[in-house]
């Protein structure tokens, strides 16, 4: 389900190129949707883009929080 405020971009691509990206997003642990995203933002870091900066900054602090709830769940299951 999506959040609100977000949207769908929808483009085409050859068979090789899907099976491609399906095959890295795999490979990294990441739905389709999130390696395509992190390969966009990945292109803006490289050309200095500071707002690409600045998302992926949030990005990996949301995500360095939900491994530290997650070890602390785990931490109080064992507990």
């Amino acid at each position: 389900m999506r959040e609100r405020g977000e949207s769908v971009i929808g483009f085409k691509v050859s068979p090789e190129d899907r099976a491609l990206v399906q095959r890295r997003a795999k490979v990294s642990g990441m739905s389709t949707s999130e390696y395509l995203r992190f390969a966009v933002l990945v292109e803006s870091l490289t050309a200095a883009d500071t707002s690409a900066m600045k998302l992926v900054g949030r990005s990996l602090l949301e995500k360095v929080m939900r491994v530290i709830e997650q070890r602390e769940a785990v931490g109080r299951v064992r507990g």
